[in-house]
């Protein structure tokens, strides 16, 4: 239904005979002329009283009645929330008579002339249906007044659904339906563009009462972004529709190095399709369930674009190229891409190596083992892969500490399991340390460690406890991952007179 511009001016009963109506004349059924004044005053009796208004007599009438005041609420109700359920007294369950009757008073199939009253008191609202009831017709005693239907009829505008259309995703056609409510219309289509990338069709629809049609939009240039206005034009004035085309994008990104050694460059190079020059282009990493920005750059002319990164640590990196929407165009990120940072280090010869990284072992020793049929090997190694790539994930870099976290909880399963009086368990438990501790480096010697500290607490000036924080951290770094935590804050302890 397609409401008049001015239904909110009318009053509560002349809301509910234009609801009335529209009901009536979409589904082919005749309209009722207009409000007959007694039969408003019969309705204002139910409306009084709350409840069910009744007719004159020697006529068959129908009649609803409703305790809301609003009459857009009440057409709801008795038209399409009448059945099992719903509010209606008179429909206790699915085979009540009552069921849909207020529908049915509405959308009767009454004799001619029909009469209709209406009325609202406080929460209170009722409808009054008469058939054949002459009093209404001219020149009767109970004429019915303005506003008439054929009045109210002549401002109804054009329907349309939906009141606006984006066309995105690659869509280049949608559709909207076009009805009318009151009256019979012609309603001309038209498209307002600056682009000329828009069509409609068909240009025209010759409408009954009651009936609809469907028009359907297209965009001619579907790599383009472009905006329209959709009119539809109907005898009593213009509808319109906000027409949008957005342009989908995809992002096609690849690393040119796969290995860098840290604080090198890592370069991502890649193109936009479609091409279009200035779209920012962003770098992320990864960094837990997060990313994070770490290099911008704008597309050339051909949608063109390099960013640049430059890893502090080794290990794995995850990278997206991510294009936000903006200007019409939809936005995209790319397929995942993963860097392996690498420290460099000498030969004998002065020649500068790539280390290869603890979780590029594990994998090289996994397909090693695969190859041997070592399945126990294999199931081990994969539960260590597990670990260190999640710690990756969420952001940990320190692959030897999370070596000897897993050493760790091995070797405490072990002691455990020979206090539960199961050996060969423990025994499998201290074979998977021993093979964990085969990629730690060999830790520090007494000595190495010792002399190791020294320096630092001369390094830092440390003097105290209180300066433990400074010394430990620059014991660790000079350690290089070869000795325990817990044992170099000893030795630190003991330097520091604590």
């Amino acid at each position: 239904m397609t409401l008049p511009p001015a239904f909110s001016n009318l009053s509560a009963p002349e809301q509910l005979l234009t609801l009335a109506d529209l009901e009536r004349i979409d589904r082919g059924l005749a309209p009722i002329a207009g409000l007959s004044p007694q039969l408003d005053a019969d309705a204002q009796q139910g409306a009084d009283i709350n409840g069910d208004p009744s007719g004159p007599s020697g006529y068959s009438w129908a009649s609803n009645w409703s305790g809301a005041a609003l009459s857009l609420f009440n057409d709801f109700s008795w038209m399409y929330d009448d059945g099992p359920g719903s509010p209606n007294i008179g429909c206790s369950g699915p085979r009540t008579d009552g069921c849909w009757g207020h529908r049915a008073n509405i959308l009767g199939q009454y004799q001619t002339p029909i009469g209709m009253g209406a009325a609202a008191s406080g929460d209170s609202q009722t409808q009054l249906f008469v058939a054949g009831y002459q009093p209404s017709l001219p020149g009767g005693p109970d004429l019915a007044g303005e506003p008439l239907w054929s009045s109210i009829a002549r401002t109804l505008p054009v329907g349309v659904s939906p009141g606006a259309i984006r066309l995105s995703g690659g869509l280049s056609t949608a559709t909207v339906r076009v009805w009318a409510s009151g009256e019979p219309m012609v309603v001309r289509a038209s498209i307002a563009t600056k682009q000329s990338r828009w069509t409609v069709k068909p240009s025209t629809c010759d409408l009954q009462a009651g009936s609809s049609c469907v028009v359907t939009v297209s965009v001619s240039a579907p790599a383009v972004p472009s905006d329209a206005t959709l009119t539809l034009a109907g005898p009593n004035g213009p509808q319109s529709v906000a027409l949008v085309h957005t342009v989908p994008e995809q992002v096609a990104a690849r690393l040119r190095s796969r290995t860098v050694r840290v604080r090198s460059s890592a370069r991502v190079i890649g193109t936009l399709k479609p091409g279009v020059g200035h779209r920012r282009v962003l770098l992320q990493v990864a960094q837990g369930d997060h990313w994070r920005t770490v290099s911008r750059s704008l597309t050339d002319a051909r949608g063109r674009f390099t960013l640049i990164d430059h890893p502090r640590r080794a290990g794995l990196r995850r990278y997206r190229v991510l294009v936000a929407a903006a200007g019409g165009y939809e936005g995209a990120d790319s397929r995942p891409l993963i860097l392996r940072g690498t420290h460099a280090v000498a030969d004998a010869g002065g020649a500068m190596l790539t280390r290869v990284t603890v979780t590029d072992q594990v994998r090289t020793d996994i397909t090693t083992a695969m190859k041997a049929g070592e399945k126990r090997r294999v199931g081990a190694l994969r539960l260590v892969l597990s670990e260190l790539q999640k710690a990756f994930k969420e952001g940990g870099g320190d692959e030897l500490a999370v070596l000897r976290r897993e050493r760790k909880r091995r070797l405490e399963a072990a002691a455990q399991f020979r206090d539960g009086g199961r050996p060969e368990l423990a025994e499998q438990e201290e074979s998977e340390a021993q093979m964990i501790e085969h990629y730690l480096p060999a830790e520090l010697a007494d000595a190495e460690l010792e002399a190791i500290v020294a320096a630092a607490v001369a390094e830092t000036g440390a003097s105290g406890t209180k300066d433990m924080g400074q010394v430990m951290k620059a014991v660790m770094a000079r350690a290089g991952g070869r000795a325990d935590g817990k044992r170099a804050s000893a030795r630190v302890r003991e330097a520091l007179g604590a």
